[in-house]
């Protein structure tokens, strides 16, 4: 069974903020190995897995109670109603982002507009494309 100690410090690991030492040192312990031995430890792996999963559904949460205002953004971007190209990339990353965390990507998304047409949806893809192809 793991202990307090060593679930928070699953946890800080999972949540990327800080580096290794830095997560072994803040829970007392003298080096990164002591994590890198936790981490082969199949509980450990349960308890990543649980993290994995709750993160997965608070992320799927959140796009289903926003769903509604990210489609007509997405479909307005699509459309060329493009005021500001500068915040338009901010949305795209956010939303990039958000899908990211959601365990999906820009490919799962399909939009249904009746006014729409496929170059729009295209359009879209390819704006998603060169903006993911721009972060790596």
């Amino acid at each position: 069974m793991l202990t307090e100690r060593e679930m928070q410090m699953l946890t800080d690991y999972f949540r990327g903020e800080k580096t290794v030492t830095e997560i072994a040192n803040d829970h007392g312990y003298a080096n990164r190995s002591s994590l890198y031995k936790l981490l082969e430890n199949e509980e450990a792996q349960d308890y990543i897995n649980k993290l994995t999963d709750q993160t997965m559904k608070n992320a799927l949460r959140l796009l289903k109670m926003n769903s509604r205002d990210l489609s007509k953004s997405l479909l307005d971007i699509a459309k060329g109603n493009i005021a500001d190209v500068k915040k338009v990339y901010a949305q795209l990353q956010a939303i990039n982002s958000a899908l990211e965390k959601a365990g999906m990507n820009s490919k799962t998304i399909v939009f249904e507009d009746k006014n729409s047409n496929d170059d729009d949806y295209n359009e879209l893809m390819d704006m998603l494309k060169e903006k993911k192809t721009m972060d790596q």
